[in-house]
């Protein structure tokens, strides 16, 4: 008898701590490599916009265009297109005036290949939107690392007020982004 409400005892126990325990939060760094693809241009637009804001003020129009391969500065992938978009939500959250691209039917487009701004159409369309700076980036892809770097141009002199490298791990996602 004795035995058997210890025995319960150890059991209701074990239920109960099995209910109540919650997961600990993973640690950043030991989310899988793929994960941190976000955080990196996150990131690296944060830093590139504290370079900026100098010469830069925030309330600033800006353009912001696909970031293209640099062995193709014609072509862009869903790589180039979705690092151009995370700048584009660094630059909105710091109260830039960022000209959406994507709405605009007058810049050049090539199929799948993204928004690219033709150094003649830059003035133009910059001018008109009242935009002070653009912002443009390039890849290139090595054996395990995607090489980046962006650039916030500024459109009257065309001088770079400030410039970013980063690299993101060339895992699965990253691969399969470069390819489309």
């Amino acid at each position: 008898m004795k035995y058997r409400k210890i025995i319960i005892c150890c059991f209701a126990s074990l239920i109960f701590l099995g209910c109540s325990s919650s997961p600990k939060p993973t640690p950043y760094s030991q989310l899988p490599k793929d994960r941190l693809t976000v955080s990196h241009g996150k990131l690296a637009a944060q830093a590139l916009i504290k370079q900026a804001q100098n010469r830069l003020g925030r309330g600033s129009s800006i353009i912001v265009a696909s970031f293209v391969d640099v062995n193709d500065l014609t072509r862009s992938t869903a790589l180039g297109r979705i690092l151009s978009q995370q700048f584009v939500t660094q630059f909105t959250n710091y109260e830039y005036n960022v000209v959406e691209l994507l709405l605009r039917k007058n810049i050049y487009i090539t199929e799948k290949g993204g928004e690219f701004l033709l150094s003649r159409q830059v003035k133009s369309i910059s001018n008109k939107h009242q935009a002070n700076a653009v912002v443009v980036g390039s890849y290139a892809a090595g054996i395990d690392t995607v090489f980046v770097t962006a650039k916030v141009v500024d459109v009257a002199s065309n001088l770079v007020i400030a410039s970013v490298d980063f690299s993101i791990p060339l895992d699965p996602n990253t691969s399969m982004m470069l390819k489309q």
